[in-house]
């Protein structure tokens, strides 16, 4: 699946995001993502890829590893 990704901009000036998730086994999945078309940004381009950092992080690392916990 791949949406357009616009976070506090219009949506003319989007980025992609592009997620893929893969079964390992039954109780492990990998995540791929792919956050491209940075040229979306315009001017803002640099600084919005530089400003994500491990922003990513938090929804594909952190959360799913607080709900397994219990």
């Amino acid at each position: 699946m791949q949406r357009e990704f616009h976070m506090g901009l219009p949506a003319g000036q989007s980025e992609q995001v592009h997620v893929t998730f893969t079964l390992i086994s039954a109780t492990q999945t990998g995540v791929e993502l792919v956050h491209s078309n940075w040229e979306g940004c315009g001017a803002m381009a640099e600084m919005m890829r530089n400003g994500y950092g491990k922003s990513w992080e938090m929804p594909f690392e952190e959360a799913p590893r607080g709900a397994c916990q219990g």
